[in-house]
């Protein structure tokens, strides 16, 4: 996100998004790592549900997938990173 600050000190300086930037959203990158029981699949399923899922990538390490939310409240992105847990 770009902002436009003023530098003159005449002017309050400000830090509002411009009108072509959506809103602030709240953020998470989500760790995840699968049971030995639980295939891949089921994880893309429940992304797909999910409407704070962003992005999600497969991870070759100890980690299974790292999983991005995003929601306009702090509130969904704690309920997101719950039910993602589970």
């Amino acid at each position: 996100m770009t902002s436009r600050w003023s530098t003159r000190h005449d002017r309050e300086p400000v830090d509002v998004p411009s009108a072509d930037e959506p809103e602030r959203r709240h953020e998470a990158l989500v760790g995840v790592r699968l049971t030995a029981a639980t295939p891949g699949s089921h994880l893309l399923e429940y992304l797909r549900t999910e409407p704070c899922a962003v992005a999600a990538w497969w991870i070759a390490a100890d980690l299974d997938a790292v999983v991005r939310l995003s929601a306009d409240s702090l509130s969904k992105l704690h309920r997101a990173v719950a039910d993602l847990r589970r």
